[in-house]
């Protein structure tokens, strides 16, 4: 499903962050972490995981991860060489690569979860991007989705929030893809999570 925001089409840099305008968006967005450690909690991924992000930005959820606990794998995928450049500074172990939602640059079954903060809403095409999520999720793995929420700290997060009925939207394409979805309302973040189907019910279909 398409969302009406299109990354590609956008001229906001905190979309498609590139040249100096992009940059600086990438230091913007980077001066909070608030959200980033609000969703790591969230996803809790164990020790060893494998962790994909969708959009990974300047690379605060992967900073934020790899302090957590060094064992995890990160991974992710970003359409901007801005926010590659900057996220490779802040999780230089990390295997990230140039990338869309649509279309991400990994194997199948490659992941125990696969995480998209803040950049959800600007999926070109949503079911393209839950369809390429479960892709590389592992069976069982787990999905989260976040966004800014209306309840959040920044007056400039809750500007962005999405109404309820967009996450209605939005529950509705996760549990057609994978069967399932949550909504958690956290401080600074509105988030879905989801579970890939186990590898039985995923051969069946």
């Amino acid at each position: 499903m398409a969302d009406g925001h299109s990354v590609s089409s956008s001229r906001n840099p905190f979309a498609l962050p590139t040249g100096v305008a992009g940059r600086l968006a990438g230091w913007i967005m980077a001066r909070d972490d608030g959200p980033h450690r609000e969703a790591a909690v969230l996803l809790a991924p164990a020790p060893g995981a494998t962790v994909c992000e969708v959009g990974f930005g300047p690379g605060q959820l992967l900073a934020v991860l790899a302090e957590r606990d060094p064992s995890i794998r990160l991974c992710g995928a970003d359409p901007s060489e801005v926010m590659l450049a900057q996220a490779r500074r802040r999780a230089p172990s990390a295997d990230l690569r140039l990338g869309a939602a649509d279309e991400l640059p990994f194997y199948d079954d490659s992941a125990d979860h696969v995480a998209s903060i803040n950049n959800v809403a600007l999926w070109p095409d949503r079911g393209a991007g839950l369809a390429e999520a479960r892709r590389v999720l592992q069976p069982g793995g787990t999905l989260l989705l976040a966004w800014h929420s209306s309840s959040a700290p920044s007056p400039m997060r809750r500007a962005l929030a999405r109404p309820d009925a967009w996450w209605d939207e939005l529950l509705a394409d996760v549990r057609n893809e994978f069967g399932n979805a949550d909504r958690h309302n956290l401080r600074h973040l509105t988030a879905c999570t989801a579970t890939a189907p186990p590898a039985d019910t995923a051969e069946e279909e």
